[in-house]
This record gives structure tokens, C-alpha cells and sequence, in this order.
């Protein structure tokens, strides 16, 4: 009988032990499951806030780099606007540079002084008769 008693004081320890250990297993499935519903209320939501404003962040990157792609289009179209220009007044330069040599070389020639006192001799001349003039007005 006392191996029976033995066995029984056994069995009664490893129950005991047995349902210490399952009261330590159920407490850490339960703050498993407190882990659990804490990350989805409140870490996901987080990670969602972050991943949308990331979103929107590229998408405003994205765009600023079509604006800038958009403004460097048109500053090689203005650059090849002013190439242009530039070989037009080159041309016409070459074109017309004797010319414009010929030219200013006539108005250098031109007497200055002369034209002046012509200027003033008609002015004397005609100055007396616009005088009677205008008193038959």
C-alpha cells in the first residue's frame, strides 16, 4: 500500500506541476494576445499614417520632378531659341557689314559745320519774309 501512497503523492505532485505549468502557458498566450490587439490598435494605424504620408511625399516628388523636367524643356528650347537669334544677327551682320562700313564712313565724311551754317544762313534769309508774314495774318 505504501507504493500506492507513493504513487498517488506522485501523480499529485505532477498534477500540481502539470497545472502550474498550464497556468503559466495560458498567461503567456495571454499577453500574446494583449501584444497582439495593442499592434492592431494602435501600432497598424500608426504604420498607415507613415505609410500615407510617405505616399504623399513621393507623389509630391514626383511631380516637383515633372515640373522641373518641364522648366529644363523649355529653358533648351529658349537656349536653342537664342542660338538661333544669335546666327540671325550673324548673318545679317555678314550680310550687311560693308554696307554699314560704307555708311558710316559717308556720315563721318559729312561737313558738320557747313550743314550748320547753311542751317543759319536760311534761317536769316527766310526769317525777315516769315516776319511780313505774319502780319497779314
Amino acid at each position: 500500500m505504501e507504493n500506492s501512497e507513493e504513487l498517488l503523492k506522485k501523480l499529485t505532485e505532477d498534477s500540481k506541476k502539470s497545472v502550474k505549468l498550464q497556468k503559466i502557458r495560458t498567461a503567456c498566450v495571454f499577453a500574446m494576445l494583449v501584444m497582439m490587439a495593442y499592434s492592431v490598435f494602435v501600432i497598424v494605424p500608426r504604420v498607415v499614417n507613415i505609410l500615407d504620408r510617405i505616399q504623399n511625399t513621393v507623389a509630391t516628388a514626383e511631380e516637383a520632378m515633372t515640373r522641373a523636367q518641364e522648366t529644363l524643356d523649355e529653358i533648351d528650347e529658349m537656349a536653342d531659341s537664342l542660338t538661333k537669334t544669335g546666327d540671325g544677327m550673324n548673318a545679317l551682320i555678314n550680310e550687311n557689314g560693308e554696307k554699314i562700313a560704307d555708311s558710316l564712313e559717308k556720315m563721318s565724311n559729312i561737313d558738320f559745320d557747313g550743314l550748320n551754317q547753311g542751317i543759319k544762313d536760311l534761317q536769316d534769309a527766310v526769317g525777315p519774309f516769315a516776319n511780313f508774314m505774319k502780319k497779314f495774318k
